[in-house]
């Protein structure tokens, strides 16, 4: 009576137990679109620092420039005036 002790591989719940379930693939590609969103955001945020430090710089050089030059047109006036 026992000496079949390997189990059936014909039944609806084996195939069940052997293929992955739709509920079980769309987690796993929703954890990998989550994964590349995730790769996506960290790869913009390095990119809007970047323009962020870039746009630092060109605000600081323009200032620097306009006080350059009011610095020189303010010592051309008092040079006028001697």
């Amino acid at each position: 009576m026992s000496e079949d002790t390997t189990p059936s591989i014909s039944g609806s719940k084996s195939s069940c137990e052997l293929t992955p379930t739709v509920e079980y693939l769309n987690q796993l590609e929703l954890e990998i679109e989550a994964y590349k969103v995730a790769a996506s955001v960290d790869n913009l945020t390095g990119i809007l620092r970047s323009i962020s430090a870039l746009t630092l710089d060109c605000l600081e050089t323009y200032r620097n420039c306009i006080c350059k030059t009011c610095d020189t047109i303010d010592s051309d006036i008092k040079l006028m005036y001697q």
